[in-house]
C-alpha cells in the first residue's frame, strides 16, 4: 500500500479591505471557487503550485493575481491575495463607413500590459486601473488606429469608429527590415506613405 501524504492550502481574496469571491486556477488546470464569506481549503500534493486568481463578481472587478505557493505534506500553506481594484471598460469597435462591428480588433492601454480582442460583433471588454489617467487604443488589421484618453472612476463604455485604409495602399509590415505594427497609414502619392506605429 502506497500512502501519498498531502498538504492543505487555504485561500482568500481581499479588495479594498473586504473579502470578495474569486476563482482560483492552478497551473495544472484545476479550478476552485473562493467564497467572499469564508476561506477556501483544498488538499494538494506536496510541491510548488502556480496559480492565478481572477474576479468573478462584475460589481467588484480586480486585476488577476498570479503567484506560486509551496505546499508541504501534513502542513497548511495559505494565500491571502490583496487585489488591485479595477473598472471594466467595454464597448464596440465599428467600421466608420458601414457601422459594422470589427472582428479581432485589439484594445490596449498605453503603458500597461493589458489587452483585449473584440468578438465577431466588434464587442470588447477589458479591465482598467481605477482612478488612473489612461490612453486606450483600438487597432485592427487594415484600419487606422483610434485612441482616446480617460480617467475611470467607475465602469465605462467607449465605442471606437475605425477608418479603413485605402484598398489600393501597400500593406506595410516591415520598416528597415524590422517588423512594424502600423497604427496609421496614408498615401502621399508616388508609392510614398506617411505611417505611424511601433517597431
Amino acid at each position: 500500500v502506497v500512502t501519498i501524504k498531502k498538504g492543505i492550502l487555504s485561500a482568500g481574496v481581499k479588495l479594498n479591505n473586504n473579502r470578495v469571491a474569486a476563482q482560483l486556477k492552478f497551473g495544472n488546470g484545476s479550478v476552485q471557487q473562493i467564497s467572499a464569506t469564508e476561506l477556501l481549503y483544498v488538499s494538494l500534493a506536496p510541491g510548488r503550485h502556480t496559480y492565478t486568481i481572477t474576479s468573478v463578481d462584475h460589481n467588484a472587478p480586480f486585476f488577476p493575481v498570479s503567484g506560486e505557493v509551496q505546499v508541504s505534506a501534513n502542513d497548511t500553506a495559505s494565500i491571502m491575495a490583496v487585489a488591485n481594484a479595477a473598472f471594466r471598460l467595454s464597448g464596440v469597435v465599428r467600421d466608420a463607413e458601414i457601422n459594422k462591428g470589427v472582428d479581432s480588433a485589439t484594445i490596449s492601454l498605453t503603458g500597461f500590459p493589458y489587452t483585449s480582442q473584440s468578438d465577431s460583433t466588434g464587442a470588447y471588454s477589458i479591465l482598467i486601473p481605477a482612478n488612473t489617467e489612461l490612453r486606450v487604443k483600438a487597432l485592427a488589421k487594415g484600419y487606422n488606429a483610434k485612441d482616446t484618453s480617460l480617467t475611470a472612476t467607475s465602469n465605462r463604455s467607449i465605442d471606437f469608429l475605425l477608418k479603413k485604409r485605402s484598398p489600393g495602399e501597400a500593406i506595410i509590415t516591415k520598416v528597415g527590415g524590422f517588423p512594424a505594427e502600423i497604427e496609421s497609414q496614408s498615401s502621399l502619392g508616388n508609392n510614398r506613405y506617411s505611417i505611424s506605429g511601433t517597431l
